[in-house]
This record gives structure tokens, sequence and C-alpha cells, in this order.
């Protein structure tokens, strides 16, 4: 059974400011990413680095891979948000390609557990928030919503508030159907309803609600 600091490193490793106190710990989310790093290197095979932006001193590059399901031929398709810092791979961020269809939703992105370096991480890292800013540029790169699990940690939501804070965030209650089209994390009815306590290790439940970061669409240009 993992620790739990070991949970919350598959959780969400760059928001657990307490992690880096065991050399333990260290070497287990070192390890972790290098073992994303390898698996996306034989997954991508040739595939090239696409650099896609810049966050301060960092460069996200974008990395495609498929693959077919053992039924029914089904592909599977991930993009892979690979953060470099002065040209060496510090984090990655990968998500996954969902299709439409679920409670209406339109095509979107789903992300697996960040990681980043301790370096890179947390307080540590050159610029505030740097996962919400990732998700922000893959949405927008690939022009696709990202979409919450039903269940956040306390560093989840920290990712959905500055995502809130960037641009566009709407909720949806998959039991219910009801809606939010504008999530502010600063009002405290939404906090409320998307976020409420639970008891067990700090973990909060979103009590089936889901959060969708929208990418921005380009301004039309008047004739």
């Amino acid at each position: 059974m993992l620790r739990f600091k070991q949970f919350i490193s598959e959780d969400m490793p760059y928001l657990d400011d307490e992690y880096e106190q065991s050399k333990e710990d260290k070497a287990f989310r070192a390890a972790d990413l290098r073992q994303r790093l390898k698996s996306l290197d034989a997954a991508k095979g040739d595939t090239p680095l696409k650099k896609i932006g810049e966050i301060g001193p960092y460069e996200v590059h974008h990395v495609p891979t498929e693959m077919a399901g053992l039924i029914g031929g089904h592909i599977y398709r991930q993009h892979h948000a690979v953060v470099t810092h002065k040209g060496n791979r510090v984090g990655v961020v990968t998500f996954s390609e969902e299709k439409p269809g679920f409670m209406d939703l339109p095509k979107h992105l789903v992300s697996q557990h960040p990681l980043f370096q301790l370096s890179h991480s947390g307080r540590k890292a050159r610029v505030s928030g740097l996962p919400s800013h990732v998700y922000r540029m893959i949405s927008q790169h690939l022009n696709m919503p990202v979409v919450s699990g039903a269940r956040q940690s306390r560093g989840g939501q920290n990712v959905w508030k500055n995502l809130a804070k960037m641009g566009k965030v709407s909720a949806l209650n998959t039991r219910t159907g009801e809606r939010i089209h504008d999530y502010d994390p600063d009002k405290p009815e939404h906090h409320n309803i998307v976020y409420s306590s639970t008891s067990g290790g700090g973990y909060q439940s979103g009590y089936y609600w889901l959060l969708m970061h929208h990418p921005e669409q380009p301004k039309k240009e008047n004739p």
C-alpha cells in the first residue's frame, strides 16, 4: 500500500511542498518522472517535440501518441505536454483525448497527474501556478476543453482555481445535470457546491461535479 505522501505524489506532486523533506520521497518522485518520460520516449518513437509556447523561462512541447485498444480496434489518443528549462526536461503532463457524447460534453482532454522535478515544483517553480499554465496552453493549442475528474484534492483545486482566473471554467453535475456556466472560486456558493468537505486526509469530493476549462475563441474582426 502506498504511503500518504506517495499517494499525494501520484495525485498532485507539484503542490505538495512538504513532500521534499524525505530523501526516500525525493527518490520516489524522481523515479516516477523518469518512468513517465521513458514510457513517452518509447511511445512517441521518432516523433519530434513540437514547441507550442513559452511560460516564463520554460518551453512547452506537444507530443501526440496513439495506441490501439484490445477490443474493437479503438484508438486511444494521448497528448503529452513536455516542459523544458534550459534544454532539460523538467516535467510532463499527459492528457487523454475523450470522445464527445457523455452528458453532451464535446471532445475534450482529461489530465493524468502532472509530474515535475522537485526543483521546479510548488514554490520552487520559476512561474507561479506552472501546471495551470500548461493546462491552458495545451487546451488552446488543440482547441479542446480540459475536463477535471469528479474528485479533487486540495492541490487539484488550486489548479482549477488558477484556471478560473485565467479564463472561462464551467461546472457540470453529472448526477443532476445542473450547470454552472461561469465557475468563480471566489464565490462561496460555488466553493460549497463544487467542493464540499469530507473527512479523509484533507481530500474533498465534488459530489459528481466536473469542471471544464474552455479554450479562448479567436476574436472576430469587424468587417
